[in-house]
């Protein structure tokens, strides 16, 4: 991941001790952040880039169910469905935080009081 003076990670989220996603880049190039989604496979111990992830910043991250994640930012969210192997776009606004009680009752937030709340269709 990159690291600078407003690069670096700003959102991880583990799913059991082992497996985690870290997401970060760099919120002043938003829509210019390669390098911007990690996974782990051993609690943290490694990190490993994740090849064809949105080359954008994302802020927050999070796990709707055991292989199933979300992540926004300010130039979009997306969702992977594979551990976070491959994602998938599913809105194009700005948000900076999400979170998840349930796989059906997931919940973002982002500037001037926007707030979300994710309908999963399957």
């Amino acid at each position: 991941m990159l690291f600078g003076p407003t690069a670096g990670i700003n959102g991880l989220a583990f799913n059991s001790q082992q497996r985690g996603i870290a997401v970060g880049g760099d919120f002043l190039l938003p829509t210019a952040s390669p390098d911007s989604f990690a996974r782990s496979f051993d609690g943290g111990s490694s990190w490993s880039l994740v090849p064809g992830a949105p080359q954008e910043y994302r802020s927050g991250v999070t796990w709707a169910d055991g292989q199933t994640a979300i992540a926004v930012g300010l130039s979009g969210s997306d969702v992977s469905s594979d551990f976070g192997a491959t994602w998938q776009r599913f809105d194009n606004g700005s948000l900076d935080t999400v979170d998840c009680a349930s796989p059906l009752a997931c919940w973002a937030s982002g500037a001037n009081g926007r707030v979300a709340y994710l309908v999963r269709t399957r």
